[in-house]
């Protein structure tokens, strides 16, 4: 039995739970690479294989079991390469579920002193030790010991052996692999992925081929490296794969993820046909569970294509199955996506009602994304009703896990290279240590061997210390790139609503202590909903950058400006009396309204409504801003496309 390695997917989109979407392609340990086709002549005997696979599946269905019958074949062989064989199968079987005993099962095996028939590390060929070493790396991971198995996998990826056993190299590289892509290094990752593909496709292994073919796809379309056009050939080639063997599970799978992956890039239409077309075969399968998941998949498309009612109906499908089956985690995330479909149909109640029931089971069960995800969506309903305030509080909370979840992500980062580097200087430690004591002995024989061992401990010594350097900036540098990317809005690059909030209180003070005018202008983009349901979310995206790089531009060079909302922004104008303010606004509008979009349609305009206060006897920060607000939606209310200074 062998690891199912695929790199999971996670979609974030601001529209659905942040579930793991991509489903491996491989269901069990059993299936990488086709229930262990051995290449080796020795396993031909057909008898012997059946003996094999049948204890491989009592161990999936009864681990105690099958541990028996894994023994008791062990007890009928007498050929030292058959009982090897039965006991590197019966390591992977151990290694998911209970890694100890399969560590122990390797230890023992290679032990001088073992009293068993197979032979010792004394006897037992070098191939096999490595892989035995390989199942011990599997564990390793499965006790947490991720540096320990990386070690592991490379040193097996060192060994000139590794040539000799196609499999056990492609096995290799894709643990490998997935350690990369836990700790971040994408790059690697991917290389590791392809070399395995390029192997298995030289040694015409289509089994092998699909499985990685899918993997790579997997960490293609993983947000953090987004390159999606060439994931979609790899899902397809696993696509078409499947559909050869009249394998539906799988099939169905492959159809999923070029679906999620499509609804990544923006390409909605296609997404839904790919996960319509996997729902089609999931009925075909008629398991319950997977056609309930899928059905939730679909309605969070149908929501972001302005098909919400048609969500809705599959949502509440999906939503009967786990209730009559109490999944209650599934339950809660599709009240969340069926909140989502009726906030977008203005069923307000609906949708409280839906998120006020996911709030109940996450409340017994915490998961910090999620709460993220239901203030959201709360602050948005409330919004759209019309209490601001309670809408502005509940997403203060959404920005505080927010900031919680990346300081997190970033401390696991941060944790894996340390543990990295740490291992990295043990090695090194290691070594010089190794070299003082060669260079120790050297001195009572030869003078000048022992010069030379000097200088190429020294040289070693340089190296290690440019090595740390090396290391040292490139940590620097992430540092720097995440704090950039928890201060900027990723889209047109302004400040984020929550430095845009920092930078606005620090302004605050300044003019309380100074005694100087501040004033603020409450910015909104008019009808952009309109565009996007028109022209699509990318055409929106585009006005979001176009009207940022204009408003930015236009700006004073003391002026500060972010983006506060979905199409809202928020200016600074420090020591800026109200007529000055009122001037500004009204250019904003005039230089917005004058751009051209030739990429929407021919004269097409697109303007901005613009609310205006200045401090005067404002309280705090908070209602100075609700005054901007105020003033913005009589300037809505007024005709758009205008200024409106606040007025008490």
């Amino acid at each position: 039995m062998l690891p199912a390695m695929l790199i999971p997917k996670v979609n974030s989109k601001p529209t659905k739970l942040n579930l793991c979407r991509v489903r491996h392609c491989c269901r069990t340990a059993t299936m990488l690479f086709g229930l262990l086709c051995w290449s080796q002549a020795s396993l031909s005997a057909e008898t012997f294989q059946q003996q094999l696979n049948a204890a491989e599946q009592l161990f999936s269905n009864d681990a105690k079991a099958g541990e028996a019958a894994f023994l008791a074949l062990l007890q009928q062989q007498t050929e030292p390469e058959q009982r090897l064989k039965v006991q590197q199968l019966l390591c992977w079987a151990l290694a998911p579920a209970q890694p100890a005993a399969a560590i122990a099962l390797q230890q023992k095996l290679l032990a001088p002193s073992t009293a068993e028939v197979t032979p010792t590390s004394a006897t037992m060929p070098e191939l096999w030790q490595l892989r035995f070493q390989l199942c011990r790396g599997y564990a390793e991971e499965q006790r947490g010991e991720n540096q320990q198995a990386l070690d592991i996998y490379h040193e097996i990826l060192k060994s000139e052996l590794k040539q000799q056993d196609p499999e056990l190299h492609i096995r290799a590289l894709s643990l490998r692999a997935e350690q990369y892509a836990r700790t971040g290094e994408y790059p690697k990752a991917l290389a590791d992925f392809q070399q395995a593909l390029t192997i298995a496709a030289q040694h015409n292994d289509p089994n092998a081929e699909s499985y990685l073919s899918n993997a790579l796809a997997n960490l293609y379309a993983d947000p953090a490296v987004a390159d999606y056009q060439d994931a979609i050939p790899l899902y397809q080639r696993t696509l078409a794969y499947h559909r050869s063997r009249n394998n539906l599970q799988d099939e169905a799978t492959a159809l999923f993820n070029l679906g999620s992956t499509f609804e990544s890039m923006g390409d909605l239409p296609q997404a839904l046909t790919y996960l319509q077309q996997a729902l089609q075969v999931e009925l075909q399968r008629q398991q319950p569970d997977d056609i309930a998941y899928n059905q939730r998949s679909i309605a969070i498309v149908l929501t972001k294509s302005g098909r919400a009612a048609e969500a809705v109906v599959l949502l509440d499908q999906a939503i009967a199955h786990y209730r009559s089956s109490n999944n209650l985690e599934f339950l809660a995330y599709c009240q969340l996506s069926r909140a989502v479909s009726y906030k977008a149909l203005k069923q307000w109640q609906q949708a409280a009602d839906d998120l006020a029931a996911a709030a109940q089971y996450f409340k017994a069960n915490p998961n910090a994304r999620f709460e993220a995800r239901l203030y959201k969506e709360f602050a948005d309903l409330q919004a759209q009703r019309g209490d601001w305030q309670s809408a502005f509080l509940l997403q203060q909370q959404q920005l505080r896990l927010d900031v919680q979840l990346q300081q997190q992500l970033l401390d696991q980062r941060t944790s894996a290279l340390k543990t990295q580097l740490q291992t990295e200087q043990i090695r090194s430690d290691k070594e010089l240590l190794q070299q003082k004591n060669l260079l120790q002995q050297q001195q009572l024989q030869d003078a000048e061997q022992l010069k030379l061992w000097q200088m190429i401990a020294l040289g070693c010594a340089v190296l290690l210390i440019l090595t740390l350097l090396v290391l040292m900036q490139r940590q620097r540098k992430l540092s720097r790139q995440l704090a950039d990317l928890a201060l900027l809005d990723e889209l047109t690059r302004l400040p984020n609503r929550r430095h845009t909030v920092a930078m606005a209180e620090q302004l605050w003070q300044q003019s309380s202590g100074n005694r100087t005018n501040f004033t603020v202008l409450a910015l909104d983009i008019d009808f952009f909903k309109k565009i996007n349901d028109t022209f699509g979310h990318q055409a929106g995206d585009l006005v979001l950058k176009k009207v940022a790089y204009c408003l930015r531009f236009s700006l004073r060079p003391q002026d500060k400006i972010g983006r506060v909302g979905g199409e809202e922004f928020l200016i600074l104008l420090p020591s800026t009396e109200q007529h000055q303010a009122l001037e500004i606004a009204r250019r904003l509008c005039q230089e917005v309204a004058a751009l051209k979009w030739p990429e929407l349609q021919e004269n097409q305009q697109v303007t901005l409504s613009i609310g205006v206060a200045s401090r005067q006897q404002q309280s705090d920060l908070l209602q100075l801003w609700h005054q901007a607000d105020t003033a913005l939606y009589q300037a809505k209310h007024q005709g758009r496309n205008q200024a409106v200074l606040f007025s008490s």
